[in-house]
């Protein structure tokens, strides 16, 4: 017969992971989109009436932020929001070229019909709502960032190494991060549809080198787009509070 203390007892750990886990996707969301300023202290009193969340799931979900470099951890400080600046948004962009040209030569070498397939879908599906734009600050609406984010992510599927996507994922994070934080709009964004197009028209034709040269000059482009409107608001070379 169960115990039914114990019983209970992993209900309640499952209960307070699942809360952590569902306040950990809102809190990235609102530091990735700007909500919660670079650098700003993360009060947990407000954050728990505003998440709607006891104070140990908040907690453990401050931690998984932190170890992704979203939160700051400071001692007899408390939590804060990461800051900002042009040195480690260089180190993003460096380290997306990087490894996302390596998964992309992987997931051309090994990948079959049934990945160029995915990706064109995604192709596809992003292409359809490059015009739908957020009417409040001009951005693109959330529905394009997760097709966007699906696009380049389905161009990578067919890698196999789970660790190089991995890291890619949290990089990808941090440069959305940066890009809501420049203030760039939709308007910015336009060059990358016909890129977007070459792009995968370059992977199904499994053109390797035009390829990775096409992808390398995206994520440059896009790179040099948020150092430039860093720059300009005067985010300087180390980290800054917004």
């Amino acid at each position: 017969m169960p115990d039914i203390a114990t019983s209970e007892s992993a209900r309640g750990r499952e209960t307070g992971e699942t809360a952590a886990r569902t306040v950990a996707a809102q809190l990235r969301a609102d530091i990735i989109g700007g909500r919660l300023e670079p650098a700003g202290k993360l009060v947990l009193d407000d954050l728990r009436r505003h998440y709607g969340v006891g104070t140990s799931p908040l907690r453990e979900a401050l931690s998984w932020l932190a170890a992704e470099g979203l939160v700051r951890l400071e001692s007899q400080r408390g939590f804060w929001v990461a800051s900002v600046s042009v040195d480690e948004a260089v180190d993003i962009y460096a380290l997306r070229v990087q490894l996302e040209t390596h998964a992309l030569e992987l997931a051309m070498r090994h990948g079959d019909d049934q990945w160029e397939g995915a990706a064109l879908a995604a192709h596809h599906r992003l292409a359809r709502i490059d015009d739908v734009r957020d009417s409040d600050r001009g951005f693109p609406s959330a529905e394009w960032e997760r097709r966007h984010r699906v696009f380049h992510f389905a161009l990578l599927a067919a890698a196999g190494s789970p660790w190089t996507l991995h890291f890619l994922d949290q990089l990808y994070d941090q440069a959305d991060r940066y890009r809501r934080v420049a203030g760039l709009a939709s308007d910015e964004q336009r060059p990358q549809r016909a890129t977007h197009r070459q792009l995968v028209e370059l992977v199904v034709d499994r053109d390797r080198d035009a390829a990775l040269d096409c992808l390398e000059t995206h994520l440059r482009e896009a790179g040099d787009l948020v150092l430039d409107a860093l720059r300009r608001l005067g985010v300087g070379g180390v980290s800054v509070r917004a």
